[in-house]
Parts: C-alpha cells; sequence; structure tokens
C-alpha cells in the first residue's frame, strides 16, 4: 500500500474507501487508525460495553489497496447509511 492510494478498509460491520497516508505520529506495525467521523463509523462495531460509545478502537480490519475506488463524501455515506444513495449522483 502507497502513500495517497485508495484502500478498502473492512470490518465485520462493514467497509469505506479512504486514503492511505503516512502518520505524523508512531503507529505500530499491524495497526492502523482511522480519525472519528463518517468514514470511521462504517466500520466501528456498534457494540458500547454498557458505556454509550462505540468501540472506537481494537477491532480487526483488513485494508487492501482499491486504487480505482473513488472516496465518497460525508454525505454520500450518511445517505448510504439510511438508503437513500443512489450510486453516481
Amino acid at each position: 500500500i502507497w502513500k495517497n492510494t485508495n484502500v478498502l478498509v473492512t470490518s465485520e460491520c462493514g467497509s469505506v474507501i479512504v486514503k492511505a497516508i503516512i502518520a505524523t505520529q508512531y503507529v505500530p506495525p499491524g495497526l492502523a487508525h482511522i480519525r472519528q467521523g463518517v468514514w470511521a463509523n462504517q466500520v466501528v462495531p456498534p457494540r458500547t460495553q454498557s458505556t454509550g460509545t462505540p468501540q472506537y478502537s481494537g477491532f480487526p480490519v483488513t485494508i487492501e489497496p482499491a486504487p480505482s475506488e473513488k472516496l465518497k463524501t460525508a454525505l454520500q455515506l450518511v445517505q448510504g447509511s439510511v438508503g437513500l444513495w443512489k450510486g453516481g449522483q
């Protein structure tokens, strides 16, 4: 996976296309980080362990190159989550 390449991140709950970047802080090998927001929400498990906060860390994902895939905007992701996204619009 190269810097600035689109990648497919998949968890047990869903998947999302994001752009791979070089971390500005140390990230141990085998770990990945997506900032909280609609892109992270596509793969975050809904489990809260009674805290009321989703499990934003500590769950497995796979990451694979997806250079021909396009990034979706926040609006497209939200609309897709509630069944309003119509594809290429």
